[in-house]
């Protein structure tokens, strides 16, 4: 799916939108959307630029037991490198022109989180009980956004308030969760531009949730990214 501004304005970014970059579907929406300038798609067929900038994705994680928990976002990292890819085929198929050295299509993650939908269930609420594993696996996941924060372009986590989110409101006021916290310290500290690490250390060799990320990732038991801002 392609969208576009609905106020006739042009569109200071236009989106492909496909699931979770582990499927076949992903790249055949890349392909169809992610087309050179003057295209009969475009919204502005005189403009001289591709018709989408960001695609879309989309992934939640959890499990009931603690290790699986905390690496599963790992999971989203390959799925941010196996899209960053496929946006790279794509160029390549449709004869893409580069216009300069600085600009390729960027990802946004338009829907991120830990999410037990039997925990929380959808009918009651979907109001989330979080833990210290889902804290930490909020770290994670936010240690893989700025590691790849080159391919990423946006992430949003969902949701805010109240329906699986870091915030809950009473009638008593505001309840910080456990998931909020690594989200605050990231807030605060991750600021102006990633840094490059490597970390030796051992890592978790037991099951992981998907099967597939134990054959694909590194579960390394210090998750680490780094940034360094204007101060130094």
């Amino acid at each position: 799916m392609l969208t576009k501004p609905s106020n006739g304005q042009k569109p200071s970014s236009s989106f492909s939108v496909a699931k979770t970059a582990l499927s076949a579907w992903d790249f055949h929406v890349l392909q169809s959307c992610l087309l050179p300038p003057h295209n009969p798609l475009s919204t502005d067929p005189a403009a001289d630029i591709p018709l989408i900038n960001m695609h879309s994705i989309h992934l939640y994680t959890t499990s009931p037991s603690h290790y699986p928990n905390v690496f599963r976002p790992l999971a989203a990292e390959r799925a941010i490198e196996s899209t960053a890819s496929l946006i790279d085929l794509a160029l390549i198929t449709n004869k893409v022109p580069i216009r300069n050295a600085d600009w390729r299509p960027t990802i946004c993650f338009d829907e991120w989180n830990v999410r037990d939908p039997v925990r929380a269930e959808g009918s009651k609420g979907a109001e989330e009980r979080y833990t210290l594993s889902d804290a930490l696996a909020v770290s994670v996941w936010l240690n893989v956004f700025v590691r790849r924060a080159r391919w990423v372009g946006m992430a949003c986590i969902a949701q805010s308030v109240n329906v699986i989110s870091p915030l809950m409101t009473t009638t008593d006021g505001m309840l910080k969760r456990t998931t909020w916290w690594p989200l605050w310290l990231f807030s605060r500290f991750m600021r102006g531009w990633t840094v490059g690490v490597s970390v030796g250390c051992g890592v978790w060799e037991g099951k992981t949730e998907p099967a597939w990320l134990g054959r694909m990732k590194e579960r390394a038991w210090l998750d680490v990214s780094a940034a360094v801002d204007e101060d130094g």
